[in-house]
Formats: C-alpha cells, structure tokens, sequence
C-alpha cells in the first residue's frame, strides 16, 4: 500500500513538472506575441515548484537515492553500515517530526482563514501547503518502514538485504 502510494506521488509530480513546463512556455509565448503574461503564473508556478519536490520525496527514500558521502563507511564491517543506516534513519525522523507537524498545523491556519493568494484569481493558499504536508507525511511513514525494517533484518543478521538496497 505505501509503495502504490509512493509511486502514485511520484507520478503526480511527473505530470506537474510536465504542466508546469507547459505553463511557462505559455507564459514566454504570451509574452512574445502579446507582451503580457498568463495570469497568477507568478503564483501557481512556484505552488507547483512544492508539489514537485516534496511529493517523490517518500519514492527517493524508499529507494536509499539521497546524497550519501560514503567515503569512511564503505571500509566499515556490514553490520556497522547497516546500523549507521538505521541511526541515519532515526536521525531523519528527528529531523522530519516537528516540520511535519508544524507543516500541519499551518496547514490547518490557512485553510481556517481561507487564505488567498492576491492575484487574477485569488487562488487558495491550502493547495500548495497541502501538497507539502503529503510529500512530508508520506516521507514520515517511509522512514518509520525503513527503520522497523532495517531493524528486524539486522536482528536477523540479513545485512546484505540493507547494504544491497544501499548500493542499488
């Protein structure tokens, strides 16, 4: 269920990327032909920009893909590289919880006040937070997999399982 979630983000930010390529070569188009803009581009491409970036953020986890420096632990025994992957973990669930929680509760001010964007349209501010507290939330969920997971395996002396999804 949460790989089929992650996936299913990740496709979403596929097609936002796409629509936003598509809205600024509008945008350039508009400006050329007509010298004016496309309405509240200044505004919707930037809330694409954190749907972009925060909805795959779970599929990069799940696959190991951030930037590693692995200069010192690749001459490290296995089940010490696989520890310092689930304290790196743990770490990133530190770091994560209060800006998930925050994340949320400015989620929740905005869509009280009805915040709007001053624009051509107005558009709501929720939108945009609500893509962030998704990618964030689903990242969340990723690394708590990731941890009970890494935990068991090492606890079942099955390091080549983390240390191949690692290298892979």
């Amino acid at each position: 269920m949460l790989t089929r979630l992650e996936n299913s983000a990740y496709t979403v930010a596929s097609a936002i990327l796409v629509v936003m390529a598509v809205m600024i070569f509008g945008n350039v188009v508009a400006r050329f032909v007509w010298n004016s803009a496309l309405p509240d581009t200044t505004v919707i491409i930037p809330e694409l920009v954190v749907a972009a970036i925060m909805l795959p953020l779970a599929f990069g986890t799940r696959e190991r893909q951030h930037i590693s420096v692995d200069v010192f632990t690749n001459r490290l025994p296995g089940k010490v590289k696989a520890s310092l992957f689930v304290f790196g973990t743990f770490i990133g669930l530190l770091a994560l919880t209060p800006l998930l929680w925050f994340s949320i509760q400015d989620l929740i001010k905005v869509i009280e006040r009805g915040s709007i964007f001053e624009g051509e349209f107005n558009l709501p501010k929720w939108p945009g937070r609500a893509f962030f507290v998704a990618g964030l939330g689903l990242c969340w969920v990723r690394l708590w997999a990731m941890l009970f997971g890494d935990i068991r395996r090492i606890r079942a002396n099955k390091l080549d399982e983390i240390l191949n999804e690692a290298v892979a």
